[in-house]
């Protein structure tokens, strides 16, 4: 038998973790190159940001659905490419990340982080730029999972 290893290649990489917990899983986008943005975007966040954006990532996982501006879902008004994504915004850092729910794996996957943000509005290209990575990453996890299912002799939707 196949194990997960021997299917896999090194560009399958497509995220990585971010916090587990029991209700919720959250994995940040890889890029084919091994870029992690928001892990980046948090590296590069002071202190105090990065330890409050660790602290709503562990609740939601422990805890499940956060309240208020923390986490919410954005509304397409102009950019149709904003369906799908949600938000986890901090307002002592004027600063947002990026993510898409991805619902077949019970995880939530951090796209792109961005400062300079105090309004509800985003600017168009951090829109895009968060829906070109999810697109990506639902390519290749598409593709994993049909080689993984192949390897197996399973068949069906990843």
């Amino acid at each position: 038998m196949l194990t997960l290893t021997q299917v896999l290649e090194p560009s399958d990489d497509v995220c990585f973790l971010i916090y587990q917990g029991p209700l919720r899983l959250i994995v940040a986008y890889r890029s084919r190159i091994g870029d992690v943005p928001v892990r980046e975007f948090l590296e590069n966040s002071d202190v105090c940001a990065k330890a409050r954006y660790m602290l709503k990532f562990k609740k939601m996982c422990e805890n499940g659905p956060l309240r208020g501006d923390e986490f919410r879902t954005l509304k397409v008004k102009q950019h149709k490419e904003a369906k799908g994504l949600s938000e986890f915004k901090d307002i002592s850092s004027k600063s947002r990340i990026l993510a898409v729910n991805d619902g077949e794996r019970s995880q939530l996957v951090l796209l792109h982080g961005f400062t300079g943000k105090k309004e509800d509005d985003i600017k168009a290209q951090e829109i895009l730029m968060a829906d070109r990575y999810r697109r990506d990453y639902e390519s290749r996890v598409a593709h994993v999972y049909v080689r993984i299912d192949a390897a197996h002799g399973r068949r069906g939707k990843p």
